[in-house]
């Protein structure tokens, strides 16, 4: 699958761009203050169905242990109690898988809300389901990201943090560019590796953020999970779409026109000047005597 940008050829006589900066932060804020209301909202429904979902999984697995603790024993009525917790227990991991794919469907829906704005396209609450034609890449990439990032934590937590850095971009190509669930692994890890270093401290530093919503009854989220989300997106935009800021520049306002004076009409030439006949002799009124004879 062509995909636009990448990162840059080796070789090319030149030093690569930094693609992975901090200031994606600051114009993801740019970026979340222009939308802040749809954003705000998107995420609060998201976050009521997360809650909703949790507690629906909870009531399933309590019941379950609650359940298999009633059941009489073996001993009481010649039957095993294991059928009876095995239903339960079934029951609740169903509930656990069904819970996992509707966050990664929201997930990835406002992952998705984030790269058209970057794109400078409208935004919609609705856009927090457009992700349902790519679950199943979504959920494949997110339980192999989920598995390599655990498995990195155990070894003393950075590996777990390198992970995450490199493969950030994975959920986004999926969104966007229709990429496979490995494909887009792929993809993301040969693109961030050469920078390996600061997509780590990004992804550090973007965590903290959103963890940092959760401090205040996790009304924070509200602003931070978009947040964290419009900020991997500008990533994703400086090494897929070819790094074009169309979306954080502020919305071009509207000068009028200067007012159009109405035009004079030229004046008329100025004829010229009509000059006056020459006066005739002036009539004394008497004739000059004639001269005197000479003698």
């Amino acid at each position: 699958m062509a995909v636009v940008g990448g990162p840059p050829p080796a070789g090319g006589g030149y030093a690569p761009q930094q693609r992975v900066r901090f200031e994606a932060i600051s114009e993801a804020w740019a970026l979340f203050q222009q939308q802040a209301s749809t954003w705000v909202l998107s995420a609060l429904i998201v976050g009521v169905a997360i809650a909703i979902i949790y507690f629906l999984v909870m009531v399933v697995m309590v019941g379950a242990m609650v359940g298999a603790a009633h059941v009489p024993s073996m001993g009481e009525t010649g039957r095993s109690a294991s059928p009876f917790f095995a239903m339960f227990s079934f029951t609740g991991i169903i509930a656990g898988l069904l819970m996992y794919v509707l966050v990664q469907l929201l997930l990835a829906g406002l992952i998705k809300m984030a790269i058209k704005q970057i794109k400078g396209e409208p935004i919609a609450i609705g856009d927090i389901t457009s992700a349902l034609d790519v679950l199943p890449a979504v959920i494949g990439a997110s339980i192999v990201i989920g598995i390599i990032t655990t498995i990195g934590s155990y070894l003393c937590v950075v590996p777990g943090l390198v992970a995450g850095g490199l493969l950030m971009l994975a959920i986004p190509l999926i969104v966007d560019h229709r990429a496979g669930a490995m494909e887009s692994l792929s993809m993301s890890f040969d693109t961030l590796k050469s920078e390996w270093l600061m997509a780590t401290l990004f992804f550090l530093v973007v965590y903290i953020i959103i963890g940092i919503g959760a401090i205040p009854c996790g009304l924070g989220l509200l602003v931070t999970i978009p947040l964290g989300l419009l900020s991997i997106a500008v990533i994703y935009r400086d090494n897929f779409l070819g790094g074009a800021s169309i979306a954080a520049a502020a919305p071009p306002t509207y000068t009028p026109p200067p007012p159009v004076q109405p035009m004079t009409p030229p004046a008329p030439p100025a004829a010229p000047p009509v000059e006056a006949p020459p006066a005739p002799p002036e009539d004394t009124g008497s004739p000059e005597p004639p001269p005197a004879p000479e003698v």
